[in-house]
């Protein structure tokens, strides 16, 4: 996709468990964080956008409805830090 001059690579992942784990929410925040590129040690081109997409996610959606109860796993407080 190109828009204005730049360039954007999507990446789209399939979230596939019922619940937003501690270790889920850690690879989610790497990836964005190397999709962003925040790990490089030098400057890279200004024209390509790189985007994380996730899909079959409702924690966002249910926590803002009141719905999304606290587990064992930390579902809760894992959606209100990435949301």
């Amino acid at each position: 996709m190109v828009e204005e001059g730049i360039v954007k690579t999507h990446y789209v992942v399939e979230h596939f468990e019922k619940e937003l784990s501690d270790w889920t929410f850690a690879e989610y925040v790497n990836m964005i964080l190397c999709l962003n590129k925040m790990y490089d040690e030098k400057a890279q081109s200004q024209n390509h956008q790189e985007i994380l997409v996730i899909t079959n996610f409702p924690f966002v959606a249910k926590l803002e409805r009141g719905e999304l109860d606290e587990d064992e796993l930390g579902t809760k407080k894992n959606t209100e830090r990435f949301a």
